[in-house]
């Protein structure tokens, strides 16, 4: 969360004919005394006008009569906004009921976070999400989330994490919170086979795990929590300061206590090898590790802060992108993988998502999240890694290869040329939803076969094929590497 105040706005269904009804009579109302006012400012700036208002003193004393009654009703009509307001203030010291939610809950306006005991999600007699926090007194304060967006639900739901510490939360506020995490990274919650029925089931655990809030300092000083980037599971990324003004992003990972003691120094053990062979990667378009530490039993990875915007975001605000620009973007991803794939132990990406590309101010393509290397992530926690709409068959068995990292490219060139995510375990083919050269799409096909031997069985030879076509369309001068 970027601010420790924060205002949401709940959208309460009991709440909003009042606030529709109010809004537009205090649109009406600043329509009427803004016409009155210029009317009479007009008057008295006629010839005549000051003459006419001391000639007819009572027509005046009525001007001001009207004046008042006019300020009386502004009044009242900001009263009723304000008691019929659904904004929720929130800080790290507790939460400031809307005066009519507090109302209808029974309860104070003003909730400390010390006084708050419960949080727990319900569904209503329409299948409506509701946040029932309980407090110390006994009340009970249902807050409705059907009219909310995602990241308000997101904000709030972290501002119990952070400063609920005297709150037990229920199963079903981390299912959910679990759920909303992939939605806001644009997946869909179906399931297409028994496997991934099976590993929905392992993912979306309870963990104790409690993301650090803004201002938390690590390394005796030297980095400064400025605002969470993400967070879900056992992990959370950060943007923080390093020293006095360098930007960094900070990757956090905690091993569950929980955990067999074999299994946890395992764990321990592949994120330290991770983080060691991540912080060797040396490539134009891989983001740099530049340290790696554990603060009190937690993980870190320091990261190049990157300036730019991700490839989901970028379709997202301007739509499919043109086959030109596909195309060059697509070399430099596939120069990453190679560089990847040919490395000493070999690295699987086993997250090449739209999300984790970020198209540079200067132009140029850098893949930007590695957690997803971390065998520990892959095998400890029983969760495996990757989004559903581009993942390998094999890799939701836990078998993920380089062919694994090939199907997720193919799977986001075919986003970025259609505007929409392939269907999940699918060949797909981006010319039947948009214009797109046979050439490309035969190529789109065989990066994303079911069967990973008939997909490419390199990045290489995958690039190579690319630069022919961005050759034979003539479209000009291509990305090139060192």
């Amino acid at each position: 969360m970027a601010d420790t105040d924060l205002t949401i706005p709940l959208k309460h269904p009991q709440l909003r004919t009042w606030n529709v009804l109010t809004e537009s009579v205090h649109h009406v109302y600043f329509a009427v005394t803004a016409v009155l006012g210029l009317a009479a400012i007009c008057m008295l700036a006629l010839p005549w006008g000051p003459e006419f208002a001391v000639a007819h003193l009572n027509i005046m004393f009525m001007a001001v009569a009207a004046a008042i009654a006019i300020l009386v009703v502004g009044s009242m009509i900001k009263i009723a906004r304000a008691s019929c307001s659904d904004e929720l203030l929130i800080n790290r010291d507790g939460l400031n009921l809307p005066l009519m939610v507090a109302r209808i809950n029974k309860a104070n306006i003003w909730q400390s976070w010390i006084g708050v005991t419960g949080a727990t999600i319900n569904s209503s007699d329409n299948n409506a999400r509701n946040l029932l926090l309980t407090t110390k007194s006994g009340t009970s304060i249902n807050i409705p989330l059907s009219g909310m967006d995602t990241q308000a639900i997101e904000q709030l739901l972290l501002s119990i994490e952070l400063w609920g510490v005297n709150c037990t939360r229920e199963q079903s506020l981390f299912d959910y919170q679990s759920e909303l995490h992939n939605q806001s990274k644009g997946l869909s919650q179906l399931s297409y086979t028994d496997m991934w029925n099976d590993e929905l089931g392992r993912r979306f655990s309870s963990t104790t795990f409690v993301p650090l809030e803004p201002e938390t300092k690590l390394q005796n000083g030297r980095l400064k929590v400025l605002r969470q980037l993400a967070f879900g599971g056992l992990s959370a990324i950060y943007l923080v300061q390093d020293g006095q003004k360098e930007l960094r992003v900070l990757k956090e990972a905690v091993v569950p206590e929980t955990m067999e003691v074999t299994n946890r120094d395992a764990a321990e053990k592949s994120l330290r090898r991770e983080a060691t062979i991540l912080g060797q990667l040396n490539h134009n378009h891989i983001v740099s590790v530049l340290d790696h530490f554990s603060e009190a039993g937690h993980h870190y990875l320091l990261l190049q802060h990157v300036v730019g915007q991700d490839l989901r975001q970028l379709v997202r605000q301007n739509g499919p992108q043109p086959e030109a620009k596909v195309l060059d973007w697509a070399v430099q991803i596939l120069s990453a993988l190679e560089y990847l794939h040919t490395y000493e132990p070999p690295i699987i990406h086993r997250d090449l998502t739209p999300e984790n590309i970020v198209l540079r101010n200067d132009g140029t393509i850098i893949i930007i999240d590695f957690g997803a290397s971390n065998q520990f992530l892959g095998t400890m926690t029983g969760t495996i890694i990757g989004k559903q709409a581009y993942m390998a068959p094999e890799q939701l068995q836990g078998k993920a290869t380089s062919q694994s990292d090939i199907y997720a490219f193919g799977g986001t060139l075919h986003f970025l040329l259609t505007g929409k995510d392939p269907v999940p375990l699918s060949e797909t083919h981006p010319a039947s939803m948009a214009t797109v050269s046979p050439e490309l799409d035969a190529l789109v096909s065989k990066c994303t076969k079911l069967d990973a031997s008939d997909r490419y069985q390199s990045a290489a030879k995958a690039k190579s094929d690319l630069v022919a076509i961005y050759s034979e369309q003539g479209i000009g001068k291509l990305f090139t590497d060192t």
